[in-house]
């Protein structure tokens, strides 16, 4: 049941719209058996329904519409074919509901009567998955369901669930928020004490989600920033958008866009951005060094944020390249979210048959202003990720520099690192414990972990596991799961997983060009060899740097590795040798760059 919010009329009236909508697309969908007449009523009801802000999306290429993909079926002339025409209909209904429906391009089934075909099946999804995949996916092969129920594979079963980017932001905006409003009066006292106890010192920090509450590699570098500036008696602000979008803010919403509020660790509520400008404005203006540091601008609003820069006049004001949003709405730059593109020129071929591909033109111009009216500096966590985007982005700033987000010291001291019990289960013959570490994603690397997993289940050299703080419900069968939640002061609980859990083997094959990942660091720290793709980005360049692991060019070559003996040869001829062992130092994050 959908739960509005009674404080705020505008989610009912935006609830009652996505009805009206939904159900014109019904009525569309059983449009090509109807007369031509009353086809054409229902296309003009659908197109005033949805409006001029809501016009008819394309889907990429290689993914077609039901109403194109489907061979218009005859009336039944026969109580035999009623069955078959029914069952045709459910579909259609379906089909335009979801937009895709995974039978279009699966399954042919016949009429019994006359025994002509009714296709459902679209023909080039072959070709456009192996367009854009990785060339050694096996597509030839019929994999059983558990979960990523597509029979060549989880990139397709991707692309057949892919909906347009249109429909994501609208359902974004449309969806109700549960709104806790701030009590300003309380907030701007609390904010004048903590700025006068720090004699004028913040920082105006911006992320996506309230780090507190949520768990992740950019919110662990908030935890760890926000404790340094707190030691050092520095006020620390933080704003992230009320409302959850999977882009910028459309302009639409800055009249009434919303900030959540976090001071000193403490979660205010939500308020309108008008009225925080005013507070920052009112208690900024007293003298004191202030700083600003966007760590990811997903559901901000560029021009918003400009003025916040304004309002609080920091000294300096930092961009952090924790993902590459400001580089295209796909984040992790992967073309239909199942390839890596590599971030092209938003006027290629690659950019037109992406789902986000249209959108990047407006989304490139925002940010563009948004660069060339504050003087950011840059900072990446790796060198790779500065390579990737100083190669693709064309957006002005005032200087780029490295700053990694942990350290690895060498220690040869027992009980620190690695100790010595690590890998001996390697060494005598039994399995291989193999882990996957971290929420269950697909860019993350899981659905290549959960195949090979599913492939060698039962195997008598393999174990796997899943180290994270959420069990995946798709996961095959034969993954031991071990939760693993990394808080405030605890930075170590992963390596310490990795360590009691005796995870030989850390399979850590993200699909997209990583910045940084903590779990890679975390895995070393706790004695695991590391296997990864090529498209790994920092994953890779860190396995290189330290010959901790193995580098694949593709998911075949990996799985053949598994196969064929030589991954059991080369994992446990490298943990007889005496490795070195690391601790991991956390870096401070912004608080290092300004003291």
């Amino acid at each position: 049941m959908v739960e509005i919010d009674r404080s705020n009329p505008m989610p009912a009236r935006h609830l009652r719209r996505h009805w009206k909508r939904q159900t014109s697309r019904l009525m569309l969908s059983i449009a090509p058996i109807l007369p031509e007449s009353f086809s054409a009523r229902m296309r003009r009801r659908m197109a005033k329904a949805m409006g001029d802000a809501h016009p008819p999306v394309d889907r990429p290429i290689g993914i077609e519409t039901p109403r194109a993909s489907i061979i218009k079926a005859k009336r039944p002339k026969s109580g035999r074919d009623l069955p078959n025409w029914i069952l045709y209909l459910c579909l259609r209904v379906l089909a335009q509901q979801y937009w895709v429906f995974p039978a279009q391009r699966l399954y042919k089934f016949r009429k019994s009567a006359n025994k002509r075909a009714v296709l459902l099946n679209g023909g080039n999804v072959r070709q456009v998955l192996q367009e854009m995949a990785h060339d050694g996916l096996d597509y030839s092969r019929r994999r059983p369901s558990y979960g990523f129920d597509h029979p060549i594979g989880f990139r397709a079963n991707m692309l057949v669930n892919l909906r347009p980017f249109e429909l994501q932001i609208a359902d974004s905006i449309h969806r109700p928020v549960k709104r806790q409003p701030i009590n300003r009066s309380n907030f701007i006292a609390a904010l004048n004490i903590a700025l006068s106890k720090s004699d004028g010192a913040g920082v105006l920090a911006l992320s996506h989600d309230n780090y507190r509450t949520n768990v992740g590699g950019l919110q662990l570098c908030l935890l760890i920033e926000e404790a340094a500036f707190l030691n050092r008696n520095t006020a620390y602000i933080h704003l992230y958008p009320a409302r959850s979008v999977s882009a910028l803010a459309p302009q639409e919403m800055l009249s009434n866009f919303e900030f959540g509020v976090t001071l000193n660790g403490e979660w205010f509520g939500h308020i309108l951005a008008r009225d925080l400008l005013e507070d920052i404005t009112a208690v900024t203006g007293k003298g004191g060094r202030f700083f600003m540091a966007v760590h990811s601008l997903l559901g901000h609003s560029t021009e918003i944020t400009a003025r916040l820069y304004h309002a609080c006049a920091p000294e300096r004001a930092f961009f952090w390249l924790h993902d590459y949003f400001s580089l295209c709405p796909a984040y992790t730059l992967m073309r239909n979210t199942v390839s890596p593109c590599g971030a092209p020129p938003p006027e290629s071929a690659g950019c037109g048959i992406c789902h986000v591909g249209r959108h990047r033109t407006l989304h490139l111009n925002r940010l563009r202003a948004l660069f060339s009216e504050i003087p950011f500096t840059v900072v990446a966590p790796s060198r790779s990720a500065l390579d990737l985007w100083q190669r693709a982005s064309d957006l002005a700033f005032s200087v780029a520099l490295i700053q990694e987000h942990c350290e690895l010291h060498q220690t040869s001291e027992p009980g620190v690192g690695q100790p010595p019990s690590v890998g001996l289960n390697a060494q005598d013959g039994s399995r291989l414990n193999i882990g996957y570490l971290g929420l269950p994603m697909l860019h993350k690397g899981w659905s290549v972990f959960a195949e090979v997993a599913r492939e060698l289940v039962g195997h008598p050299d393999f174990s796997f596991h899943h180290l994270g703080k959420a069990k995946s419900r798709e996961a095959p069968p034969g993954i031991a799961f071990t939760p693993v939640t990394i808080s405030s002061g605890d930075w170590a609980a992963m390596s310490a997983a990795v360590r009691s859990k005796r995870i030989d083997i850390a399979m850590l094959c993200s699909l997209w060009p990583e910045t940084y990942n903590f779990t890679a660091f975390e895995a070393l720290t706790g004695g695991a060899f590391i296997l990864t793709l090529e498209s790994s980005g920092n994953i890779a360049a860190m396995v290189r740097d330290h010959n901790c692991g193995m580098v694949f060019g593709d998911e075949k070559a990996l799985r053949k590795a598994f196969t064929d003996g030589s991954l059991v040869r080369e994992v446990r001829d490298r943990l007889r040798r005496n490795r070195p062992r690391y601790e991991l130092v956390h870096r401070n994050m912004t608080a290092d760059l300004v003291a």
